[in-house]
């Protein structure tokens, strides 16, 4: 019996994947405040065994346009590519729309989750991203894009 709810649970989980597909969102309105992103030595001169990165902050205007899906139930992600001057890691504090997160690049991490009463869910991020010193060798570009899951 237990073997027998076990395949039963399985296929109910693989069809219900099945069923969400994932769509991007226009954030075209979204906006880097401030321009670029002035980026300091964590430590001048590390000490053997620290790490040697460099750290920089900014704030986003995040505006997503959710017309589409007003009255569903949705998961919002945002996704980094993976850079070849990485590794990076961002970190953000949200307005309190958004949810607080962390990720690095080449990720997807969720960043809403609920029911779309409105044509657009806006917050301000205040953003900071980490780089390994060593291996940032030029400006890099942070492309984020954001993906949408009906529930």
């Amino acid at each position: 019996m237990n073997r027998y709810l076990a395949i039963l649970l399985c296929a109910s989980l693989s069809q219900h994947t099945a069923y969400a597909k994932t769509y991007p969102l226009d954030d075209s309105q979204s906006q880097i405040l401030g321009g670029s992103v002035p980026m300091q030595w964590e430590h001048f001169f590390p000490r053997r065994g620290q790490p040697n990165r460099l750290i920089g902050q900014f704030r986003v205007l995040v505006h997503l346009n959710v017309t589409a899906w007003q009255g569903h139930t949705v998961r919002i992600y945002q996704k980094l590519p993976s850079m070849s001057t990485g590794p990076f890691q961002i970190t953000w504090q949200s307005q309190g729309k958004l949810l607080n997160g962390t990720m690095h690049d080449g990720e997807r991490v969720i960043i809403w989750q609920g029911r779309i009463d409105r044509a657009s869910i806006e917050d301000t991020l205040q953003m900071q991203v980490v780089a390994d010193g060593n291996q940032l060798s030029r400006a890099q570009q942070m492309e984020f894009s954001y993906e949408i899951e009906a529930e």
